[in-house]
């Protein structure tokens, strides 16, 4: 969900990349290691599929193992942050639904307040209007109050760090989720 990724391994040769092991797209050399970039989470597993691929491989040389444990291992921290990330919006998506549930009304009105929200959603463009759309679906429920520990809007509310759209289009598939768990 990072708008970009960026991973400085430590004790790591610039040049055991692309001999020893398949050189990612932007890379360079640091004090004492190097300094990997990738544009996107997607972009960060393709790479770490490639070195499951390399691994397969016979005969691997000690060194070469090496370096790649830890790269593999900083790719792990970036992709355990991704998840981090990926439950934070779940976590949200099923606070806004159980908001909009556990409320007194008939369940045809809900899901008309969930498919308003799904639509405002849809139509954001940032995190102001995100928060604009959910209200505006909701204000007939009451004030939205949520779990002061819910960590989404650390992400939504952060452009320079993660990207809005991925964060939206995440968002949205979870409450679809959970609207087909409720509708089946």
């Amino acid at each position: 969900m990072r708008n970009s990724i960026l991973i400085e391994i430590s004790d790591v040769n610039i040049n055991e990349f692309g001999q020893q092991l398949p050189a990612p797209e932007f890379i360079e050399s640091m004090p004492g290691g190097v300094r990997i970039l990738f544009y996107d989470i997607d972009a960060l597993k393709i790479y770490q599929d490639s070195l499951s691929i390399e691994e397969n491989q016979q005969e691997e040389a000690e060194l070469k193992a090496d370096v790649k444990r830890k790269v593999n291992n900083e790719l792990n921290i970036a992709l355990e942050e991704n998840q981090i990330v990926l439950d934070s919006i779940k976590a949200y998506a099923k606070a806004l639904f159980q908001f909009i549930f556990k409320r007194e009304g008939h369940r045809q009105d809900k899901l008309v307040i969930l498919d308003d929200m799904l639509e405002g959603i849809q139509e954001t463009t940032n995190n102001m209007e995100l928060d604009k759309a959910v209200k505006d679906a909701t204000y007939e429920l009451g004030t939205v109050v949520l779990n002061h520990n819910l960590t989404f809007n650390n992400y939504a509310h952060n452009d320079v760090d993660y990207n809005f759209e991925h964060i939206k289009k995440q968002l949205i598939k979870d409450l679809n989720a959970l609207k087909t768990a409720l509708v089946y």
